[in-house]
């Protein structure tokens, strides 16, 4: 049932991306938005933390090749991709009927 939950949460907020994708065309052409951007106008503070964090704690390498590609990719069809995934693996652990 949680699984379920998250995963429906999860293409919902796909969908509003989109939604917020669309309507910002009006001012300039299509862009969907990035996992960065998206983080960035939640919550910018905690970005920097992390970002200073993990270079300066971690590796640098770490961020600039992994975290940083990962933050780079379009929000919508991630949310969208781990919502479906959340489905598809809720359906196949749920209990069948006998």
């Amino acid at each position: 049932m949680t699984v379920r939950f998250v995963a429906w949460t999860f293409l919902a907020i796909a969908v509003a991306i989109l939604v917020d994708d669309c309507l910002a065309t009006r001012s300039g052409p299509f862009r969907l938005q990035t996992l960065g951007i998206i983080w960035s106008r939640i919550d910018y503070p905690s970005l920097r933390a992390i970002q200073d964090g993990v270079a300066n704690h971690l590796s640098g390498r770490l961020w600039h090749f992994v975290l940083k590609p990962v933050l780079m990719a379009p929000a919508c069809p991630v949310f969208a991709a781990a919502g479906a995934i959340l489905l598809w693996l809720a359906r196949r652990l749920s209990p069948q009927p006998s």
